[in-house]
Formats: C-alpha cells, structure tokens, sequence
C-alpha cells in the first residue's frame, strides 16, 4: 500500500537562522530530514518505528530526531512525498506551502544512504512536479515530517500529482475513506468503554500479562514484527500476510476473559479485516487455562463467528 508523506525543506543553523535545502534535494534527487547528522543510520532502515525510536534514544538522540527518523527510515519505493517550504498561518488562516512531489524509488539497488554534507541521510526520490509551488489552506503539518492518515488531505495535498498514478491508487484512497470512518467508530466506541471500565486496562496486572505476551512474541517472531498498543490493540503480530491481534485480559476466569475481551476482539477485527490480502487471526489472552465451560463458550463463538479466534493462556 503506498504511502503519503510530508517532509519540510528547512534546516535550523547553529545560528538560530534556517536554510531552504529544496535546492540540495533537487540537486542529489533525494529528500532528507536532517538531524543525527554524523550518524550512518543503514542500519536502522526499514527496521520497526519501535526498534528506530528506542535505539536513537539510546544513543543520545532528541525526541524530535527520535520521531522524524522513525518515520524517514520506513519510506518505500513507491510512496509519495511532498516537500514542505512552509507551514504557517496568516491570521487565523492556516497556510501549507508545498515545493514540489516526488516518488520513493531505489537508486543502483539502494534506497538509503548516508552523507557528510546538507543532506546527510538521503533517501532517493524521482521529481514529479517542481515548478508550481502549491498553497493550501491546511494546518497541523508543521513538524519536519508527516505520514498523512486523513483521505481528505491527501486528496488536496496530492491533486496535482495523483492523476500521474494508476485507478488503483485513488480506489485505494477511496477505500481509506471507508476505513476512517471505521476508525472513527472505533473510536467512539473505545473511549466509552475505557470511561467506564478503565480499572482493567490500567491495572498492574494487565500491564505484567502484556509485558510478558510481548517479550514472549519478540522471542518467536522478533521485535520488528510485534507491535504493542498500536492502534488501540494491546498486541499485534505481523508476519508476512498473516496478522494476529491479542487482547488482553486479567480475569483469573477464562470464561470472564472472553465475554470481557469479546465485544473488543471483534471490533478490531472487523476494521482489519477490510485490508485485502490480510489473514486475520484474534486472540484472547487471560491469565489462567482452560476450563470446561470456557472451552463450550469457545466453540459457541466458534461456531458462530468463525475458526480465527482462540485463547492463549499466559499462567
């Protein structure tokens, strides 16, 4: 799935002052988003936003490093860019100014690479669009780079360079549209059911199950492949087309488990199971086995919904 980003052309000096490297990105036909300037960060590339965050983290590197950089380093072939001159509003109204698009590509079979000069981490674009400057009247896009989520804003950000790609990408974005009204659903729906049963998620207990459900995973299928709290599941496993979502849940009770984890579990699913190509699988975890009325309810839920949900005891 192709990806839209926005990346910012200016670069704070020592000075305090700030310099427009638009032209240095045309020059080397690459986009950048400086910072870690003395580091070769090739081996980050493409690792998880996880692995990207805490490793820069580790190596003394500020938040706002720590964020670009977790985003810079898993652009695609394939995935659009539009360079940001700036975004500042005039009065009350909110101002994007764009330099021009590009497209991710790999370049003598590399994507990334590390330099010592206005641009030390290039990542290899062809120009699309370059001589119209393009002004939008959107705002919240003021940091030095941004994956857009929103299908309005990447329909007026990108217009001038979407009928440059094929039907199948703006039916991608129309089906994004689709999926953000699910997200939004979800997300009424999640924070009505936290107001009134946050005791659960927040207990000790919950936390140590899912801690452990984590390390357990990152054992089996290694960190990059296990997200934890992302888009409101407590566990995701991605390996390969397969997806395998884990809700957790602290009951000594399986059966509690499942009701309690039911209405979640299902919700999660109906919004991942929009993405094509997906082999979905949903697991209960508690802290306790099996027991024989836990183990009919299953196969109930079984019967009714489908083999892709189980239960995995953590005791």
């Amino acid at each position: 799935m192709r990806n839209y980003f926005i990346i910012g052309a200016n670069r704070r000096l020592e000075d305090g002052s700030y310099e427009d490297v638009w032209g240095h990105m045309l020059k080397a036909k690459a986009v950048d988003v400086g910072y870690a300037w003395n580091r070769n960060l090739s081996k980050l590339f493409g690792k998880s936003e996880e692995v990207i965050f805490d490793t820069l983290k580790r190596k003394g590197e500020s938040n706002r490093s720590c964020y670009a950089h977790q985003l810079f380093l898993n652009l695609r072939p394939g995935d659009i860019v539009a360079v940001k001159e700036y975004a500042s509003p005039m009065g009350r109204t909110p101002r994007l100014a764009i330099h021009g698009y590009a497209v991710v590509c790999a370049r003598n079979g590399t994507i990334y690479k590390h330099t010592k000069n206005r641009l030390p981490h290039q990542v290899s674009v062809d120009f699309l669009q370059t001589e119209n400057p393009q002004v939008f009247n959107i705002g919240g896009y003021g940091g030095t780079i941004h994956r857009l989520s929103n299908p309005e804003h990447i329909h007026q950000v990108f217009a001038p360079v979407l009928g440059k790609f094929s039907s199948a990408d703006r039916h991608e974005l129309k089906k994004r549209k689709v999926d953000r009204r699910r997200d939004v659903t979800l997300k009424n729906v999640e924070d009505f059911a936290y107001s009134i049963n946050k005791r659960i998620k927040v207990s000790a207990r919950h936390n140590q199950l899912q801690n452990r459900l984590y390390q357990r995973l990152v054992e089996q299928y290694g960190v990059q492949n296990v997200l934890m709290e992302k888009d409101y599941v407590d566990v995701q496993v991605r390996v390969g087309s397969q997806l395998t979502l884990y809700e957790v849940k602290p009951f000594d009770s399986p059966l509690l488990c499942l009701r309690d984890a039911l209405g979640q579990i299902l919700l999660y699913g109906w919004r991942f199971d929009s993405q094509s190509g997906v082999k979905l699988r949903l697991i209960i975890a508690g802290p306790s086995k099996m027991t024989g009325e836990a183990k009919e309810f299953l196969n109930y839920l079984r019967r009714r919904f489908g083999k892709g949900l189980e239960y995995l005891a953590l005791g």
